[in-house]
């Protein structure tokens, strides 16, 4: 098990979509909790730049990945453990949206890669940065 610093997304895509930094939601960090689930990239060309990944052999090449999840945490405690599989050279998941979902600041707390040997890798807080969490938004119809 190796533990390091850092986020993932990959930036290939078959669609326009920006994603700053290691990972993000497609649309921007901040949006209404419409009930409608955003789309999670993780830039893997990114994490791919993170010293502690470049380091480690077994996490150092995208091709010994087999999946990574975005946790974000809330103040409340809630948290959203966002699963990502690679499909067609972007790392995608999931962030769900319900009437179960607080509104407000969702921080990115890790990335968790796990490699085909299911050993796993684990991106901090501190190592990811402040500037990727989300913020979501009370719906107004």
């Amino acid at each position: 098990m190796s533990s390091g610093s850092s986020e993932s997304s990959d930036s290939s895509s078959s669609f326009d979509v920006q994603v700053l930094g290691l990972s993000g939601i497609v649309g921007g960090d901040t949006f209404e909790n419409d009930g409608i689930d955003r789309l999670s990239i993780v830039v893997a060309s990114e994490i791919l730049q993170v010293p502690s990944i470049v380091a480690d052999p077994n996490f150092n090449s995208e091709d010994k990945w087999d999946s990574m999840a975005v946790v974000y945490k809330h103040s409340s405690g809630q948290k959203k453990v966002i699963s990502h599989k690679n499909r067609n050279g972007q790392w995608r998941g999931l962030f769900t949206l319900n009437e179960y979902t607080n509104t407000g600041t969702w921080e990115k707390r890790m990335i968790i890669i796990a490699d085909h040997n299911g050993d796993v890798f684990t991106l901090r807080r501190g190592d990811v940065g402040f500037d990727e969490d989300v913020n979501v938004e009370i719906y107004v119809p």
